[in-house]
């Protein structure tokens, strides 16, 4: 209906230990957005990568589900102290080749 071409935002970890993030962001990063997309958490939010890496959870729910659409990973972890989290900027390309099929799934047209 308004011809969007992505769907951005953050996919949350419910952790405060960066080596949870480092963990799962290593997991993620063969998603990585290309160079263009991609962004790096502001100072103050930066979720060191060099933390002792730690066994990474199970995907959450959303973010798998995220995945299964061709999301994208646009930044390393963000820790959000506020809301007890670690953020993953995440897009999903609403033009990208085959995303039409996957988004029918769910009756979505685009």
């Amino acid at each position: 209906q308004h011809q969007a071409r992505f769907l951005i935002g953050c996919s949350s970890l419910t952790s405060q230990d960066c080596g949870v993030g480092a963990a799962t962001w290593q997991r993620l990063s063969v998603h990585l957005a290309p160079p263009p997309w991609r962004t790096q958490p502001q100072p103050g939010f930066v979720c060191a990568l060099d933390a002792p890496v730690r066994e990474a959870p199970k995907t959450p729910k959303l973010l798998a589900a995220y995945l299964s659409l061709g999301a994208m990973m646009c930044s390393p972890p963000a820790i959000d102290r506020d809301f007890g989290t670690i953020d993953f900027l995440t897009l999903v390309d609403l033009q990208a080749p085959a995303q039409s099929r996957r988004l029918a799934r769910f009756g979505i047209q685009v």
